[in-house]
C-alpha cells in the first residue's frame, strides 16, 4: 500500500524515513508562506560558452509553518 486510512486520517509510508521514527503532521496547522518577490522568478537568460541553449536562475523562498506545534508529532524508539 502507498497510504491508509485510520479512523479518517491518512497515514503514508516513506522509504526514505529514518527507522524508529514516526512523524506525525496536522495539516490544520500547517501553512506555508510564498515570498511575493521570489514565487519562481526567471533571471537573466544566459548561452553558455560552446552550447546551443540558453539557460535562467528560478528563484523560489517559501517556509512552512505552524501555529500550534503541540498538534504535530514524533514518536521514536519504534522496533520491529
Amino acid at each position: 500500500f502507498d497510504s491508509i486510512s485510520v479512523k479518517g486520517t491518512m497515514m503514508m509510508w516513506d522509504r526514505d524515513m529514518t527507522p524508529g521514527y514516526m512523524y506525525f503532521l496536522n495539516s490544520n496547522y500547517l501553512t506555508f508562506y510564498v515570498h511575493e518577490d521570489a514565487d519562481m522568478k526567471t533571471g537573466k537568460f544566459i548561452q553558455p560558452h560552446g552550447q546551443d541553449v540558453l539557460s535562467a536562475s528560478i528563484i523560489f523562498q517559501g517556509n512552512l509553518v505552524t501555529n500550534n506545534r503541540r498538534m504535530q508529532g514524533v514518536i521514536s524508539g519504534i522496533t520491529d
